[in-house]
């Protein structure tokens, strides 16, 4: 990274300071700085400059964010580091935690400092910029949580991922990628669910009712104020033709009670979100 403006050296000062460090987190490194050492230095001194790493700096006070901590281990480890691993997935949001040493992945040259946990893979990992922070991708990411996760903490993970737009279970390792396909294991299914809630607010629905008991079925999803009864067909769900006929005999018998009866792929709800949220509004607007 680098200053996004050009500034002679003798313009620099405090406002041109604030300005570098506003599209970073609030931190710095000493090689951004066109000023001698004698004056980063001065700067230091006077608190204008808080040292978080060997070259690198908080303006002004100590790191406030996570965002702010996490971009200084990338930058205290040099050209080419990403954060990586739990703290990757900190930053993608797809587990939480708190008081773990910030882990980075960079090149084998470098050298670790007090905080952080430095990964030197032997190929360089798939990466990109998050938040303005260089990371691991969250395919990268859960490849890379594979190795020390307990089965239960990575399929939550990987449930997590599935909800981060463009993710892509298809490069992901053979035995990570079956827990993001294999309904067996219920992350597709919960997953899906907690997509479909979202789906339902953006289309103007009211709140529903989840698993709701009816008769003798259950309904996935029941807008009692609209009267619509929608149904989530997980992956696997329609492989036996019985499966197949209950669902239709179920569709046909909510809409004899007088409900309107959507059914939603697997599919659309996780990759097509526009059709789900059009087709939840012209269920709407025909009741």
């Amino acid at each position: 990274m680098g200053p996004s403006h050009v500034s002679r050296l003798g313009q620099w000062g405090p406002r041109e300071l604030a300005d570098l460090a506003a599209g970073q987190h609030g931190v710095v490194t000493r090689g951004q700085l066109p000023l001698p050492a004698s004056k980063i230095d001065y700067w230091v001194r006077h608190g204008w400059l808080i040292v978080v790493h060997r070259g690198v700096y908080s303006v002004g006070c100590p790191p406030r964010t996570a965002e702010a901590r996490w971009l200084a281990a990338v930058l205290a480890c040099g050209p080419g580091a990403v954060l990586s691993h739990l703290s990757a997935a900190l930053l993608w949001g797809i587990v939480t935690a708190e008081g773990f040493a910030i882990d980075i992945t960079a090149s084998r040259s470098r050298k670790g400092q007090p905080g952080i946990t430095v990964h030197r893979p032997r190929t360089p990992p798939r990466s990109t910029v998050h938040h303005g922070i260089p990371v691991t991708t969250p395919e990268q990411t859960l490849a890379d949580l594979a190795r020390t996760f307990t089965p239960a903490n990575l399929e939550r993970a990987v449930g997590e991922a599935q909800l981060l737009p463009g993710f892509d279970a298809a490069v992901l390792p053979p035995r990570v990628r079956a827990l993001a396909e294999d309904p067996a294991h219920g992350i597709s299914r919960n997953v899906m669910e907690r997509r479909f809630r979202k789906l339902a607010r953006e289309a103007g629905l009211s709140k529903p009712a989840v698993n709701e008991p009816w008769g003798r079925w259950e309904i996935d999803f029941l807008f009692r104020e609209e009267g619509i009864a929608v149904e989530t067909d997980g992956r696997a769900s329609h492989e036996r033709r019985m499966q197949f006929e209950r669902d239709r005999v179920k569709d046909r018998d909510l809409q004899l009670a007088g409900l309107l009866a959507l059914r939603f792929t697997y599919p659309e709800v996780m990759r097509r979100p526009a059709v789900v949220v059009g087709a939840l509004g012209a269920a709407q607007r025909a009741r």
